[in-house]
């Protein structure tokens, strides 16, 4: 790609400012440089606003919490299922790395989204390697780390959260750095050791390594042919083997027995590529079919393979993760990640392309050619940064939802035992409560699977639970924008009419036992203007029931006292 070097040629931008054209094209660049840089600001200064937000940015966030909890009070992460504690389908390298820094900083919301900011960063910094190696010029490398950046709000504004994503997709961009630029079999052993972890953090980095390890068989030579996919597949079943000695094999049964028994979904099987691609990323897709189309004509072999295993892996792994059931806008990351990548070198396949094509643009009208493509590629790039623009503001929690939330600890202290709120189970430890109580995303996941004697079991100790007064106040979750229709569906898998679904609430399943044992008190909030997840799903703490019996001992403040100003 060395030849690449000659699009800044400081004699070629030179004559380019001595005509009109040339210096409209220069201004289009530098607009485009400008978006690229400013997308990265905003990014940054969103990312430091929110992550001392003391509540849920995004309503899985505290389960994440309970989590760290559960690992600190000293207890295995994958368990049997109970109601005091289900982890999520995810890996536990998140996990042990976020109990680690919790002990130093204390259990929080702020560690845990320092690591996925962290580790955003360096996502930033491993893309715009990447292009800055392939194409020679740090043009084109900020213009892809700005696309990344900008994609914050297209890919569910989840960079910077308590989730697992960005360390995943960090160290499955360590492992495609080390495959894509070196070819010593070290190198590919360290790789297959980074895919590991990012497999152990989430496992969709399976489908980014599979086309890579065959892109390493038919690549490279002698042992580091197969170091990469032996390494990476020896320590991925090494890793299953070991954990599920050490839990009864309810590893495997949360990593890959219960994410294979949920159900895809067939609207999102052409969605994906209407919405979720063709609608974010049109610009950057089609300079990837140039680069594809172009590339195997003025690049060697080596590297269309790899970059088309890249993309057939870091798509392929976001659109299987987004047609099974449970899919949110967070899983595009890997995605987006890819076409922000080969946006830059599409762009500069053409460019290259068409100075090979045109004797490096030195006879006939050539040069004039030349800037008005150049021309139009920058203002592609412009065009493809206003696709994906979005409001910031929207993306940071107002004062009054900071308000609102302390009112709502306030609430919650003044209930008396203990406080069943399974969509937010984190909150409570804010009043002092030291408890544990399963969070509904991961129920979720075991009801949504097919195992149902384990469903009918849960379902049962929840009924009994709630029948004989285990919990002293129960506090049911309600939607901001109405019901969706899985929930329909949901209601028809287990005979509850879709009318009386007043929520996402977990609990809704027992509606009839906790109106026929508990008196609902009022809700928790005023009114509709606060407390909203500022991503993910849109639910909060809504309808707040007591013990019959203990309904007069309950000393609860009017929930309507905090203002919405």
């Amino acid at each position: 790609m060395a030849d690449l070097e000659v699009l800044l040629d400081p004699a070629r931008e030179a004559r380019t400012q001595e005509c009109p054209a040339g210096r409209a094209g220069l201004l289009l660049k530098y607009l485009l440089l400008f978006l690229a840089v400013l997308s990265v600001i905003v990014y940054v200064m969103l990312a430091c606003l929110r992550m001392d937000y003391p509540y849920e940015l995004e309503w899985m966030e505290g389960g994440i919490v309970d989590h760290i909890r559960w690992i600190l009070a000293g207890r295995s992460l994958y368990v049997e299922p109970s109601l005091e504690f289900i982890p999520n389908i995810y890996g536990p390298v998140y996990f042990y790395l976020g109990a680690g820094l919790c002990k130093i900083m204390g259990v929080g919301f702020f560690p845990l989204r320092l690591i996925s900011f962290v580790s955003s960063l360096g996502c930033f910094w491993l893309i715009g390697r990447i292009v800055r190696r392939e194409t020679g010029q740090w043009t084109w490398a900020i213009i892809s780390v700005g696309l990344y950046a900008a994609s914050f709000r297209a890919t569910g504004a989840w960079m910077d959260i308590a989730r697992v994503d960005s360390l995943f997709l960090l160290l499955a961009l360590a492992a495609i750095y080390l495959l894509r630029f070196r070819t010593d079999t070290g190198s590919m052993v360290i790789a297959g050791i980074l895919m590991t972890l990012s497999f152990l953090t989430k496992q969709a980095a399976l489908f980014i390594a599979l086309p890579l390890v065959l892109y390493t068989l038919l690549a490279c030579r002698g042992w580091a042919r197969v170091a990469f996919g032996v390494t990476f597949l020896g320590l991925v079943f090494a890793t299953t083997r070991l954990c599920d000695a050490a839990t009864g094999g309810w590893y495997s049964y949360y990593l890959l027995n219960l994410p294979g028994q949920h159900r895809f979904i067939p609207i999102i099987w052409a969605g994906f590529w209407s919405v979720d691609i063709g609608k974010n990323a049109p610009i950057a897709l089609a300079m990837t079919f140039f680069a594809a189309i172009l590339g195997r004509f003025i690049r060697s072999r080596r590297e269309v393979g790899f970059y088309a295993m890249l993309l057939i892996g870091m798509v392929g792994s976001a659109y299987l993760s987004r047609i099974h059931e449970g899919g949110g806008e967070n899983v595009l990351m890997p995605a987006l990640a890819a076409l922000a990548i080969s946006f830059s070198l599409g762009a500069v396949t053409l460019l290259s392309a068409f100075d090979v094509s045109a004797g490096n643009g030195s006879a006939g009208n050539g040069p004039a050619i030349r800037r008005a493509l150049l021309a139009a590629v920058y203002l592609a790039g412009i065009w493809q940064f206003v696709i994906l623009a979005y409001l910031p503001g929207q993306q940071v929690p107002r004062n009054r939802d900071r308000r609102s939330g302390d009112a709502m600890i306030k609430t919650l202290a003044r209930l008396n035992g203990d406080v069943l709120m399974m969509e937010h189970g984190f909150l409570q430890t804010l009043t002092g409560r030291n408890t544990f109580h399963v969070h509904a995303s991961a129920l979720w996941g075991i009801f949504q699977g097919t195992d149902t004697k384990l469903i009918s079991r849960l379902r049962d100790d929840f009924r009994q639970a709630i029948v004989t007064g285990k919990y002293d106040a129960i506090v049911l979750d309600e939607m901001r924008d109405g019901k969706p229709e899985y929930l329909q569906e949901f209601g028809k898998k287990y005979d509850i009419p879709f009318r009386d679904f007043k929520g996402p609430s977990f609990l809704e399943l027992f509606r009839p036992e906790i109106e026929q044992n508990y008196q609902c008190i009022g809700p928790m909030f005023p009114n509709d203007s606060v407390f909203w997840p500022v991503t993910g799903w849109a639910v909060r703490p809504g309808q707040i029931y007591v013990r019959k019996d203990k309904i007069v001992a309950t000393n609860l403040p009017s929930a309507s006292q905090p203002t919405a100003r």
